[in-house]
């Protein structure tokens, strides 16, 4: 029974990597600041139905591809190394925090439990993103401000469109999720 588990942990896991580099690929080239984020959901189901560690796994297949927006050869540029390390750590931590969060409050109640966790990949990836423009990137940043306020520039103009969208999308799209969950959780117990 253990290997079945863990077959179709990975599995899932592979199928979900899957959906996350097409929607990334696809992502990297809607662009209104930044690249808008449309593979969080697939992250976000995996970290609810098979852990914290498929969370970052999938998490960090997504910053992986991410790497290869246009939008991110200015900060390769600038720092490679950081770059790569804040790419695949924003959302391989996101997707692990929503692991974490689903599993201590799936105790209490499954739905606010799903929902929150899959509103928690937006904001910590967009958090960890504003964290690294203002200390990693701040000398890039305060170039891209143009002489206006850095703080200002990174909340409005970098992340802020793209957060409420990829936010939105969370919320939007919560419903679906649970129905997705459900209808795995009731396969995985026949």
């Amino acid at each position: 029974m253990k290997n079945r588990v863990v077959i179709q942990r990975l599995v899932g896991t592979a199928m979900l990597a899957a959906i996350v580099v097409v929607l990334q690929l696809i992502s990297n080239y809607i662009v209104f600041v930044n690249s808008i984020t449309l593979a969080l959901i697939p992250v976000a189901i995996g970290a609810i139905i098979f852990g914290p560690t498929s969370g970052f796994i999938l998490g960090a297949i997504l910053g992986i591809v991410v790497l290869t927006a246009p939008g991110t050869s200015t900060f390769l540029s600038f720092n490679a190394f950081a770059t790569i390390l804040v790419c695949i750590l924003k959302t391989g931590l996101a997707g692990f925090a929503a692991g974490w969060i689903f599993k201590g409050l799936n105790k209490f109640n499954f739905v606010l439990a799903t929902v929150v966790a899959s509103l928690m990949i937006p904001v910590i990836n967009s958090l960890l993103f504003a964290i690294a423009c203002m200390t990693i990137f701040a000398s890039l940043t305060k170039t891209f401000a143009g002489g206006s306020n850095v703080y200002t520039y990174i909340f409005l103009g970098m992340i802020g469109w793209n957060f409420i969208i990829e936010f939105a999308l969370s919320a939007i799209l919560s419903p679906s999720i649970l129905q997705v969950i459900k209808i795995i959780n009731k396969t995985r117990a026949e």
